[in-house]
């Protein structure tokens, strides 16, 4: 029996310990290579920390919208995913191992973990804050701008490589200022996708705040939204460099924001909203709209005190508003703005 093991440590901030458990002969059908790769956090990470490498709901989703696997089964309440992929089976859980069965040989096998490695990065947990990776990046996570997310600065583990591979670092803005200038065709669909989506919100919510709103648009959008995380799942496996699979990453945060917005407004739409919660509503989309067209601008927010006077200017105006679910719907819309600033000042491997 050939058992080729290898183990891999992040020795810098040793946050990470991640590597190929064994390669080795296929007990089922000869001439195949079967192999397994840990990737977790290490024994010394908090205790009060989820023990689990990824998020179970986030696990299922990516592996869903990822579009290079098929036969995909994922059981969100145990964790654990089964998939095919060119032949191969594969099988993840929620700890953080991957087994890859019946590969041609050792480099089939080892290519194919990279693949699914990168295709799990969003639901990768954070060890700063324990939320996955694309709740970091699409702003959530205050944690993430004072101490940063070693998964968003080191990218997606690559546990074949040894050592690990150190990339340069660039804020969610200059990663897209870039990405703009090069337009690869992935990006530029996948943001015309965003982009569509959040023009058909917008004429809602104008509507909205106006009394004039009828129309609910809520799966119309979903469906944008949905082809655009497919596009940017793609960029994430299958990008060539790692400012493009950053810049996939970056749209999967940017639609997650756009979903919670296309929920929102939908309720909005049912209810009777008084003058009153109407102006707060004009308020809470102005401040999400200037995020995000600011987001796409490049320009600098880079100041927490001028966070923090958005926030602030923004959820004092909501205060006046009278119904209390309604003015608690209306701060929620409020913070999406805060997501958007936070996540351009964010830093990613590139």
């Amino acid at each position: 029996m050939v058992d080729d093991s290898t183990s891999v440590k992040d020795a810098e901030t040793g946050a990470m310990s991640f590597g190929i458990t064994f390669i080795r002969p296929c007990v089922t059908e000869a001439g195949k290579v079967s192999a397994e790769t840990r990737l977790g956090p290490n024994t010394g990470a908090s205790s009060e920390l989820s023990p689990d490498f990824l998020d179970s709901s986030r696990l299922c989703w990516v592996l869903n919208i990822s579009k290079v696997f098929s036969r995909v089964k994922c059981s969100e309440k145990l964790g654990i995913a089964k998939m095919e992929i060119d032949g191969k089976t594969v099988v993840v859980s929620k700890g953080g191992r991957i087994n890859i069965r019946t590969a041609r040989d050792k480099e089939d096998a080892l290519g194919t973990t990279r693949l699914v490695s990168k295709a799990l990065w969003p639901a990768m947990i954070c060890s700063n804050c324990g939320r996955a990776v694309i709740e970091c990046v699409s702003g959530l996570c205050a944690s993430c701008r004072p101490k940063e997310c070693q998964l968003l600065t080191h990218g997606p583990p690559d546990p074949t490589r040894t050592p690990s591979k150190k990339f340069d670092l660039k804020t969610v803005r200059d990663i897209l200022a870039e990405l703009e200038t090069t337009v690869p065709t992935d990006f530029y669909e996948a943001r015309r996708t965003l982009d569509e989506a959040f023009q058909v919100m917008n004429g809602v919510a104008v509507a909205v705040s106006s009394g004039n709103a009828s129309d609910n648009v809520e799966s119309a959008v979903k469906e944008k939204l949905d082809a655009g995380n497919r596009m940017a799942q793609r960029l994430i496996v299958e990008g060539g460099r790692q400012i493009d699979v950053s810049g996939g990453l970056i749209l999967l945060g940017v639609a997650a924001n756009l979903e919670a917005l296309n929920h929102m407004i939908g309720s909005f739409v049912k209810s009777s909203l008084s003058p009153s919660d109407r102006r707060g509503f004009k308020d809470a989309w102005n401040a999400v709209a200037s995020a995000y067209e600011t987001l796409w601008k490049g320009e600098s927010l880079e100041s927490g005190n001028c966070e923090r006077s958005r926030e602030s200017k923004v959820l004092r105006r909501l205060q006046k508003s009278r119904g209390v679910s309604v003015g608690g719907d209306l701060k929620k819309m409020g913070q999406i703005s805060l997501h958007l600033s936070r996540m351009m000042i964010l830093r990613l491997a590139v």
